[in-house]
């Protein structure tokens, strides 16, 4: 075009100037080339124009088609970027419209529990409760904003969700989009803080929290009964609005720097109520960390102890009074016990005693450290039924004291058994009192009976030899020269019997005497026994002769035994008297020694030394059963006529007993009925400790 434009021009050009020169044919000349001219030139500017309109329509195709590829490319990578951006949030994100699902990401898959496929198989209605479709239906279908909350039905049980819907252009339309997050956990921390907030505001306790400057932010209800002051007089004060002015600034300082430091402070405060009252406090005071180990605030459990410590006062008030009450009982121990049996209280003079610090065992458990476990356990077995309402009692030695125990349950106004008490008392003195009481009781019977045995033998036993004695005296003096001498004689003999048994008498009831009073002298020594054998034989011939008795003796082995001479003669001499009393005229006595050794029958079990047994055998009346156990007996009455009709006084066999018992040594007897008996003792051949 421009080069045709520029011919045109050169031809105009041309023709002017010809017309400047008046050359006619020039003139025609240049105007058929001009007209020439322009007919091509009018021919080429119609190609010209339509190869313009029709660059013109390529230009814009194609440009139509750059822009419409870049439109695709900017939709492609923006619904890339959506669906990344929502892929890589928490929350589950849908485009919706009229029910069906446009698109969703990852975590709404997830809060599902399903797969993309199994996703494109469901609509909006699908995933909500049924009762929540409805209030739902409104929101997608108005295509407005809306934020509640509901559930969401999954392949396990349903969650708890909140939704935020909002309408926007997607493709050309309208739609919604919902971003739905699980707030389960969410609602269930909330459910927790509102139980833990209730139990705070609730709570028995008072609970305080502050700033780290130690300013209130915090306190519950219990805070508000317990001091006096409401949460809004509390809340940006101090607890110094709690001071009682008890407590000095060292006490103060001493929490503070440990708190401060990052460690719990426990302790007592003596704090004033609004009112001025005076009240205890048990605290805990923790200081609350964040993240970087920085302390934020402060929080305070505080517990009144205002009636626990009153208790506390009393109670120590009580103590004060019972140990001084106890401290007045002699040889007396009190031991206060709770229900696990830890002892609370011990007092009494009786611990000091027995070794043990008053106080000692205040805090430890049942038993005592220094006796045997089958005490303990016995103690403490009465502690446990003290607690059911049983008072059993038990004597146990303690450091060679005997001491009687009794577990007394303490109970309570509401009949409740808390304490039990342990009473201990030493009880060596009153049991050695009461075996004293016991022994004089039997002492006194026995000199009772010796008394009433000693009349008896007074009004009876020598009455008859005296009165014989007297009989035959008077008959003498009144009738002495009408009598023969073969009279004479005869009534002589008989006051002769009459006098030796007198005597006989008398030496036993002196002998008996003496050993009842204590004045009978006692003086054991090593002795031949066959001294006291020969003597007593000696002074008991003319008797035995008068019967036709004859004696026999055998010894058998070391016949020395460690006794008193003068008591080992007397029971010797009785023993034979009684056996020539008691036997048939011409039979014989035998008297037998032999030594027995340690683990003889006739020996106790103990026995650590040999003993001599002296056995004196008659051949006579012999003894019934029944009166065999009380021979030796001083309150016993036993037939005690011979076979003779000899007379008896009761007392040998008595003081046989007495003296043979006091060297250390024992007396029995056997015996059959109608063939005779057999008396029997045993002396230790060496001193033995009694």
């Amino acid at each position: 075009l421009a080069y045709y434009n520029e011919e045109l021009r050169t031809a105009t050009d041309t023709l002017i100037n010809s017309f400047k020169s008046n050359r006619t044919e020039e003139v025609r000349s240049a105007l058929d080339a001009l007209q020439i001219e322009y007919q091509t030139n009018k021919t080429i500017e119609k190609a010209s124009n339509r190869l313009r309109i029709l660059i013109i329509i390529s230009i814009s195709a194609f440009v139509a088609l750059i822009l419409i590829y870049l439109l695709y490319q900017y939709e492609k990578r923006s619904e890339r970027h959506f669906r990344e951006l929502s892929n890589s949030t928490f929350e589950g994100i849908i485009i919706h419209l009229n029910g069906r699902i446009l698109m969703a990401n990852q975590s709404f898959r997830n809060l599902l529990g399903i797969t993309e496929a199994e996703l494109n198989t469901k609509r909006i209605s699908d995933c909500f409760p049924e009762d929540d479709i409805i209030r739902l239906s409104l929101v997608f279908n108005e295509k407005t904003e809306g934020e509640f909350q509901t559930s969401l039905l999954c392949t396990g049980d349903p969650i708890q969700v909140e939704i935020l819907n909002r309408p926007m252009q997607f493709k050309g339309r309208t739609v919604n989009i919902t971003a739905i997050r699980d707030i389960t956990r969410l609602k269930k921390v909330v459910h927790e803080n509102i139980l833990l907030r209730t139990a705070v505001e609730q709570n028995a306790v008072v609970v305080v929290m502050t700033d780290v400057a130690g300013v209130i932010t915090y306190v519950n209800q219990k805070f508000t009964q317990i001091s006096g002051y409401t949460s809004d007089e509390a809340i940006g004060q101090k607890p110094a609005i709690l001071k009682s002015g008890r407590h000095n600034e060292t006490f103060y300082k001493n929490l503070w720097r440990t708190i401060s430091s990052g460690e719990p402070w426990k302790g007592e405060f003596l704090n004033r109520r609004k009112n001025g009252e005076l009240y205890w406090e048990n605290a805990l005071i923790t200081p609350v960390k964040n993240s970087d180990n920085q302390i934020t605030q402060y929080i305070a459990i505080k517990e009144d102890i205002t009636l626990q410590k009153q208790t506390e006062t009393e109670l120590q008030r009580r103590k004060n009074m019972y140990r001084e009450l106890v401290r007045q009982l002699p040889q007396t121990a009190v031991l206060l016990y709770d229900r696990s049996k830890k002892y609370i209280l011990t007092e009494g003079p009786l611990l000091s005693e027995m070794g043990f610090q008053t106080m000692s065992l205040e805090g430890k458990f049942s038993g005592f450290p220094i006796h045997s476990e089958e005490d303990n356990r016995t103690i403490t077995d009465m502690m446990n039924k003290s607690f059911e309402g049983h008072h059993p009692m038990a004597e146990i030695t303690f450091a060679n004291r005997l001491c009687q125990i009794q577990a007394v349950p303490v109970i309570e106004p509401n009949q409740e058994i808390t304490l039990g008490m342990l009473v201990i008392r030493d009880i060596s003195e009153e049991r050695e009192s009461q075996r004293m009481l016991i022994d004089s009781e039997s002492q006194l019977r026995d000199l009772n009976a010796t008394k009433d045995k000693f009349f008896s033998i007074l009004a009876h036993d020598l009455k008859n030899p005296f009165n014989i004695i007297l009989g035959y005296a008077d008959i003498l003096s009144h009738d002495y020269d009408e009598l023969s001498d073969t009279i004479k004689k005869e009534y002589i003999g008989q006051i002769e019997i009459g006098a030796q048994s007198a005597f006989r008498l008398l030496n036993n009831l002196l002998e008996w005497a003496r050993s009842q009073t204590g004045s009978l002298q006692f003086d054991p020594q090593p002795i031949d026994i066959n001294i006291p054998i020969t003597n007593s034989l000696q002074v008991i011939a003319p008797q035995a002769q008068a019967k036709g008795i004859k004696f026999e003796t055998s010894q058998q082995g070391n016949s020395w035994v460690f006794a008193d001479l003068n008591m080992v003669r007397t029971v010797i001499r009785n023993l034979l008297t009684n056996a020539i009393k008691f036997s048939y005229p011409g039979s014989i006595v035998a008297l037998t020694t032999e030594i027995l050794e340690p683990g003889h029958p006739d020996l106790a079990d103990n026995a650590t030394t040999n003993y001599l047994k002296v056995t004196v055998e008659d051949h006579g009346t012999g003894i019934i059963t029944s009166d065999l156990a009380k021979l030796f007996k001083t309150g016993e009455k036993v037939k005690t006529e011979g076979t003779a009709n000899e007379a008896g006084t009761g007392l040998g066999l008595i003081l046989c007993h007495e003296f043979i018992t006091r060297n250390n040594g024992r007396i029995w007897a056997t015996s059959r009925q109608g063939e005779g008996s057999q008396f029997m003792f045993i002396l230790p051949t060496t001193q033995v400790n009694s």
